[in-house]
């Protein structure tokens, strides 16, 4: 996830019983977390909507019916967004909820009537919150304030179940982008996306790891399992590591003298790029033969998803969410990984000696994701649930 410099939406729309409601929106105004949510208000432009923001906007030009409103920490700003958080609105919902200084001001200035959702985008802030901290203390306090911490998975939920009761902690899935959902149409692919799919050697087995570099996130696992299985004598393969939108401590930096010390250049590629669309993603995914997902922690991001749904090899650790997914549909058969290099290793190289997964289990899993994580139904049931918590 982003760390968020802050950003705000107003939508005024009309869900069932055809009940207006005013909701104060913050977030990050760029990424793939929060475009899916850009993009279905701005389809459904009877909703009245603005949105402020600080730092980059990627969605200024492609909104029509969006009123931008760009904010910073100048003190004349600052008094400017409090006059917006003052301002009566059914509900403030606020993505990621990592910055003290914003939760402080949605605090001290919004109307004692709006319900604030804080919608909870990992690990980092509930972890943290089970520390005996100064910050601790002040992240409780905020999110204690909430009348809904919203929860996208279980494993979330887990943790902040030590700190708070389980009826003010609800599931709401995301889900994948609908771009994801439709068929190959190569008219929608960027120059860019093409000329990445088109330098792929399709004669070798190509794993794909699109993780930022974060504490959450084991690039070095892989170096050290790509370092193991190059060692082997196996050369016809490549790992790509493609870069998110945030780079956090020494992460980056460290895997590029790793992988140049061990002379594994041809073995594992980084990609930096510009800001690509689902459907660039998409084309990206099925040019490949394998998703690693090798986390420390984690939610249930979309790079878990995304294989399953081109029905592609997918590699994971077996760390509490991903357990959760697969009691919650057995149906997936997905062999969780201890996260160690020896053990990838192995794995990797049953990939790479074509050992497949059968076809059956992999349409299985598409068929779960298809009807399980499709974020535009599934936004639907938030507007529906919030809806009906206005109505208590």
């Amino acid at each position: 996830m982003v760390s968020l410099s802050g950003w705000s939406v107003k939508y005024k729309f009309i869900l069932s019983g055809n009940k207006k409601i005013s909701i104060l929106m913050f977030g990050p105004a760029y990424g793939h977390n929060i475009q899916p949510f850009i993009d279905f208000f701005e389809t459904h432009s009877h909703h009245q909507l603005t949105f402020a923001y600080s730092g980059k906007n990627n969605f200024l030009t492609s909104s029509k019916h969006i009123a931008f409103i760009k904010y910073s920490k100048n003190p004349l700003s600052l008094v400017r967004l409090a006059a917006t958080i003052k301002k009566k609105y059914d509900i403030i919902w606020y993505h990621g909820a990592y910055d003290l200084n914003l939760l402080y001001m949605i605090h001290k200035f919004k109307d004692k009537n709006s319900k604030l959702i804080i919608n909870v985008w990992g690990e980092h802030v509930p972890r943290i919150m089970l520390q005996n901290t100064n910050e601790a203390q002040k992240f409780y306090k905020y999110y204690n304030a909430a009348d809904i911490i919203q929860c996208n998975w279980y494993g979330v939920r887990n943790l902040l179940k030590k700190k708070f009761p389980e009826q003010k902690l609800p599931v709401l899935q995301w889900g994948l982008d609908k771009a994801f959902f439709v068929e190959k149409n190569t008219n929608n692919v960027s120059e860019t996306a093409a000329f990445f799919v088109k330098s792929i050697a399709k004669e070798k087995i190509n794993f794909f790891y699109p993780k930022s570099f974060t504490e959450a996130s084991d690039h070095d696992c892989i170096i050290e399992a790509v370092k193991l299985i190059s060692d082997s004598g196996t050369t016809n393969f490549c790992v790509y590591f493609w870069t998110g939108n945030i780079t956090r401590g020494n992460f980056e930096n460290s895997a590029v003298e790793k992988i140049k010390n061990y002379q594994l250049n041809d073995y594992i590629k980084i990609e930096k790029h510009e800001f690509l669309s689902f459907s660039d993603m998409k084309t990206i995914w099925e040019a490949m033969n394998c998703g690693l997902q090798i986390s420390i922690n984690d939610q249930l991001s979309s790079t878990l998803l995304e294989p399953m749904l081109v029905k592609k090899e997918l590699i994971a650790t077996n760390i509490e969410p991903y357990r959760i997914l697969n009691d919650k549909y057995p149906e997936l058969q997905l062999s969780l990984i201890e996260r160690s290099p020896d053990v990838l290793a192995v794995r990797m190289k049953e990939i790479i000696n074509q050992q497949h997964t059968p076809e059956s289990i992999l349409e299985n899993r598409k068929r779960v994701v298809e009807k399980e994580f499709n974020f535009e139904k599934n936004i639907q049931k938030m507007m529906d649930f919030y809806q009906q918590l206005l109505e208590k």
